[in-house]
């Protein structure tokens, strides 16, 4: 049996190389902005950023070892700033041309209790990538009929992270 081995094009993680003012905004919950809206739209940028969804619970890999570590609230609020700027609005003592209220975005931390509500809510934890394993060398899979190399990065279609 002489099969043909190939190489998998799987998702490269992605690591922010630009700055902080260059990094999507999201506001925080307040009176008029719900948390589910805020959950959405952290969970749409943290997907792409090292957080997966290991067993129901978001994890990210750890920096130095080849282990999943679950995503605490305190943990969370610190990682989640490193891809997005966490934002809230703040009455400026001006008014605007047509003489409504100015309000300017000012950078905020998210308070502990909404990391934790962001981290177990429906909406943030239905965009995670699920996770089944993480590997150190490309690993040989079926693909189409054929046996592939799945490279490093992320693949959807193993649910497998082969760590670079």
């Amino acid at each position: 049996m002489n099969e043909q081995i190939s190489e998998v094009a799987v998702e490269p993680p992605i690591t922010p190389t630009f700055h902080p003012s260059q990094l999507p905004e999201v506001e925080l919950p307040k009176v008029g902005r719900i948390l589910s809206d805020f959950a959405r739209e952290i969970g749409e940028v943290m997907c792409q950023n090292g957080v997966f969804l290991q067993d129901g619970l978001p994890v990210v890999l750890e920096p130095r070892t080849d282990r999943m570590s679950p995503l605490t609230p305190a943990c969370f609020r610190t990682y989640a700033e490193k891809n997005l700027r966490t934002v809230k609005q703040v009455k400026m003592p001006w008014k605007t041309p047509d003489g409504s209220d100015a309000y300017e975005s000012r950078p905020d931390s998210m308070n502990k209790m909404q990391a934790e509500a962001c981290l177990t809510s429906h909406q943030f934890l239905i965009l995670q990538r699920p996770l089944r394993r993480i590997s150190r060398i490309s690993i040989p899979i079926f693909r189409d009929g054929e046996l592939t190399l799945q490279g490093p990065g992320y693949d959807a279609t193993t649910k497998i992270l082969v760590k670079e």
